[in-house]
């Protein structure tokens, strides 16, 4: 369980990363 809560977190900071990316 904590694994997968690790990934959610991560794909949001990717997502966050990405939306600050296509902003540029």
């Amino acid at each position: 369980m904590g694994i997968l809560r690790d990934n959610l977190r991560d794909n949001l900071k990717i997502k966050r990363a990405n939306k600050e990316i296509g902003e540029d």
